[in-house]
């Protein structure tokens, strides 16, 4: 018997529930909303990077997570949580990606190429923030969620280590 895991995350106006079942060659079935996916999650072994496989192509994967939140750079795109609770019995939880001050952080050690907001501005879901160039790729970080830049703490040329944060939106 297998544990399956199912969180409700919220992205914007949306919520998406998320249902993870780990399999017997390693593998993970990941059902969003219905639409179900097997996928394998190998680590690089430098605990920050995993290479992704899904539908026959692979992607690397960077994670950063502490106790109170997740971060996932996965093809340019910054996905960015906040923990509300733990599954609970049953294997239930949520995570959210809130409503109040959100600091994004630095996914991976790196240097910022590009700075594409500014203090004040309006920024919708999904917009271009920040270029942080890692492991020779330009890597754009994009908002989580529609907000404004509250403090920006970096600029371009800067080198930053994991977790350093790049900016707060309100």
């Amino acid at each position: 018997m297998s544990l399956e895991i199912t969180y409700h995350i919220q992205v914007a106006d949306d919520t998406l529930e998320v249902t993870i079942t780990p399999e017997a060659d390693d593998s993970l079935l990941v059902t969003i909303n219905g639409t179900t996916r097997r996928i394998t999650l190998i680590p690089a072994g430098d605990g920050l990077t995993y290479f992704l496989t899904a539908d026959g192509i692979r992607r690397p994967v960077y994670a950063a997570a502490d106790a109170q939140s997740l971060e996932l750079l996965v093809a340019g795109d910054l996905f960015s949580t906040a923990r509300v609770a733990e599954p609970g019995p049953g294997g239930q939880g949520s995570v959210s990606a809130g409503s109040g001050p959100l600091t994004l952080k630095a996914p991976m050690p790196g240097v910022v190429k590009d700075v594409l907001v500014a203090q004040g501005d309006h920024v919708e879901q999904g917009a271009p923030l920040v270029v942080l160039e890692a492991m020779k790729m330009n890597n754009q970080i994009r908002s989580p969620r529609a907000g404004s830049v509250v403090t920006l703490a970096v600029t371009p040329g800067q080198r930053l280590n994991r977790g350093d944060a790049l900016l707060t939106l309100s």
